[in-house]
């Protein structure tokens, strides 16, 4: 089944060829030139790959792919999708580039941008599959004999044959995020149950599959006889490419998200603890570490340096014995820095991307910025982090922001775990949380351990900001680029998620200071109410408590489900902050709390909404024998997470803390919502025992009627997006119904969007 040579180009694929090592492919030939930065409309977390002539090729959050010109520093041409890009593209031998999006499709191009072919799987329904979710998230990449393979979030690994179709795919028992890495007959497959797979490569069958223990997004490099992988349980792992056995295991500070590079004889991977470590490769043996600071998550690429992309939105140049050469600062004022995407290297400079939706490329011979920061005296300092995710950025009146606890010793500094404060601790102990409140100043105390010695802080912070400036309030905005940055776990698993969504706010009623708010969340849907991504598209509600003083807008929900692309969360308290700057209304912080035992408890009844017609959708159109197995390898794959996941698989992901509650704190962009012409009409509206209840006339699949309680003019915290059921007839809302009983609420506001078309009190 082998033959086809790699394609002859720098940086074909997610990790650079067949085997994923992360290595350069052809020898640098630095050339004098500018650093160029492209700016598309949202986060881009997919790594570039690069053409001929250095031509990026990457998508967006944007839901636009494009090729970009580093020499001219122009983009040459983009293309509209459907959906977000999340991972990367792959360029095949024959020159023609292949795009895995969000709306569930594979479309190769060709070097104009003219689409050749493609393979949608939102179209392809012949295999069973319980998922709720079908984006091609598990890279693109092309294969040695000339096939595509890709992991998608049907649980599925595709070999697709290109202007022919799906050859073969083989069910897994979650989603697949890693790009699949080659050798010999194997393709080498991670998967979210935990598991390693090595699939034979023109027929997909198991060839052996070695359970590693939790969560993998990792991409599995290749080099002598080995397959390492990074997981979420602080590991990294090398297994023997022929038999699956366990060879080596080697523990980080953190979950690893990043993908392997092998340089020679060693193995170097970033983690979510901020440091890059260095592993003898027959080994795992340490051979050194570096920490950078902030959470790693794209890998490390291996050129005439180590260049590592950092979470504080800087290129790292490394030497092979981890020294600091120097950085590349991709950062910009006001936007999310992290560079989520990993490094790819060209003939001449090196590209990645950024959660600022910034395609940065270096050349070679630029002149680094070597002014490396001094060392800082030995002791403990404190450090503010602003609601974009790194130190230094601004902050405004009213936002939450992540405080650092860093200690330096030997003038070396080290990530410390706090273990006591007198503020609200991240779950994962990287930071406190404090709001900047009025008083610019406060005392911070408590405890930390570095290794296994314990320390004590007791300091006085300030907090610098940036006021918001005084104007009228928009009647409406949109809360987009949505990110949260602490616990560091939560963009591993949802980066692009969260940055995918949208909340529409409406103001409904300001009376001085204080504000009441509707929110509006459509998920896996376009403009006309369409299926995008996902069988089953949905709409959640939130209702804000806020107020606007001073350019701030403060907006607090309390019970609420939180989309978060395969479901939806529990949240109990959901916080958003914007300000006023010049004449716009511009993002600010969120902050977000869970209860780990009510969301459990909260989970059966989710689950069962709607489960009989969901079930209905999880076989193929022409169901066969042979997908009752099929559902039982999957089921039992999947299953079997569950007594894992007692048995507290969760605990190193850092997500809840002892006492099994979430805290997260991040951020998020404002933007304008789309105009959108509805018929909607409302028939009738009353209330009865226990319910609210209207009807509806000439509606659409995008239409969202809600309904708002409120008790003394102030809405009411209540699980709207589980309580308020919507019957619809060919898509169309008919009738709207809120179940009220436990309610303390004295009026109801019947909404079609924003917009207040009844008011109805309580008998």
């Amino acid at each position: 089944m082998t033959g086809v040579s790699e394609p002859e180009v720098p940086w074909p694929s997610m990790r650079g060829g067949f085997a994923n090592l992360g290595r350069a492919r052809v020898p640098p030939e630095p050339r004098d030139g500018p650093i160029r930065t492209f700016q598309t409309d949202g986060p881009v977390f997919s790594t570039p790959v690069i053409g001929a002539d250095d031509q990026i090729y990457v998508g967006s959050a944007d839901r636009y792919f494009y090729r970009l010109d580093p020499a001219s520093g122009r983009i040459v041409w983009r293309v509209g999708t459907e959906g977000v890009i999340d991972s990367a593209a792959c360029i095949g031998p024959d020159g023609l580039v292949w795009v895995p999006g969000g709306d569930g499709r594979i479309i190769g191009f060709d070097a104009d941008g003219k689409e050749v072919w493609r393979y949608d799987r939102m179209l392809d329904r012949t295999r069973f599959t319980p998922s709720t979710i079908y984006w091609w998230e598990g890279n693109v990449v092309p294969g040695p004999n000339g096939w595509l393979y890709a992991g998608n979030d049907d649980f599925y690994m595709y070999a697709i044959e290109p202007f022919a179709g799906v050859r073969w795919a083989t069910p897994t028992g979650l989603h697949i995020w890693g790009a699949p890495a080659f050798d010999d007959d194997l393709v080498f497959v991670p998967s979210f149950d935990g598991c390693l797979y090595a699939l034979e490569l023109g027929s997909g069958r198991v060839r052996w599959r070695r359970n590693l223990g939790n969560f993998i997004a990792s991409s599995p490099a290749v080099a002598d006889g080995l397959v390492i992988v990074g997981s979420f349980d602080h590991h990294v792992t090398a297994v023997d490419a022929a038999s699956g056995r366990v060879v080596w295991r080697a523990r980080t500070g953190g979950p690893v998200y990043a993908s392997a590079a092998v340089d020679a004889d060693q193995v170097v991977i970033g983690s979510a603890d901020g440091v890059v470590y260095a592993l003898e490769l027959w080994t795992g043996a340490p051979r050194w570490t570096r920490w950078l600071g902030e959470t790693i998550r794209g890998s490390v690429a291996v050129g005439e340096q180590l260049y590592v992309p950092g979470g504080d939105g800087q290129i790292t140049c490394l030497g092979r014995d981890g020294t600091v050469n120097g950085r590349y600062d991709t950062r910009q004022p006001g936007m999310p820095c992290s560079l989520g995407a990993s490094v790819a290297l060209g003939r001449h400079g090196l590209a990645t991307a950024s959660a600022s939706g910034a395609v940065v490329y270096v050349p070679y011979a630029a002149a680094a910025d070597v002014a490396v920061a001094k060392p800082e005296p030995d002791g403990v300092r404190l450090q503010v982090s602003g609601p974009w995710g790194a130190a230094g950025g601004p902050v405004g009146p009213g936002d939450a922001v992540g405080v650092r606890v860093l200690h330096t010793e030997g003038g070396v500094t080290r990530p410390v775990r706090i273990r006591s404060a007198n503020a609200p601790i991240c779950p994962d102990g990287s930071q406190l949380h404090v709001l900047a409140e009025e008083a610019r100043s406060l005392r911070l105390l408590g405890t930390y351990r570095v290794g296994k010695a314990e320390h004590a802080f007791d300091e006085a912070l300030e907090i610098p900001r940036v006021a918001s400036e005084p104007g009228p309030l928009p009647e409406r905005f949109r809360v987009a680029q949505l990110a949260v940055h602490a616990p560091s776990i939560v963009p591993s698993f949802d980066q692009i998620g969260l940055a995918s969504l949208s909340i529409d706010v409406g103001i409904l009623e300001q009376d001085g200071e204080r504000v009441v708010a509707w929110g509006v969340q459509r998920f896996g849907m376009d403009a006309s109410g369409k299926a995008v991504g996902v069988p089953d598209p949905r709409i959640l509600y939130y209702a804000f408590d806020g107020t606007w003083r001073n350019g701030t807008l403060v907006l607090e929900s309390g019970e609420c489900l939180f989309e978060i692309t395969a479901f939806p969360v529990p949240l109990t308290r959901l916080r958003l902050v914007a300000h006023r700057r010049g004449s716009a209304l511009v993002g600010g912080s969120l902050l977000a709390e869970a209860d780990g035992r009510a969301a459990l408890r909260a989970l059966p009844s989710l689950l069962s909404a709607g489960a009989p017609a969901r079930m209905r959708g999880w076989f193929p159109e022409r169901p066969r024998w042979t997908d009752l197995g099929v559902l039982a390898s999957i089921g039992w794959r999947t299953l079997a997470l569950v007594p894992a996941l007692l048995r507290g698989m969760w605990k190193p992901w850092g997500l809840l803390d002892d006492a099994l509650k979430f805290h997260g704190i991040g951020s998020f962009q404002v933007a304008e919502v789309p105009e959108r012409e509805s018929r909607l009409a409302l028939v009738d509206a009353g209330v009865t025992s226990g319910r609210v209840l209207a009807r509806w006339r000439d509606g659409d699949a995008a239409d969202a009627p809600g309904i708002l309680l409120l008790r003394d003019g102030r809405p009411v915290a209540w699980p709207y997006s589980r309580r308020l059921q919507t019957r619809r007839e060919g898509a169309a809302p008919v009738r709207s119904e809120l179940d009220v009983r436990g309610a303390e609420w004295g009026e109801a506001w019947v909404l079609r969007d924003h917009e207040r078309v009844a008011r109805l009190y309580r008998r």
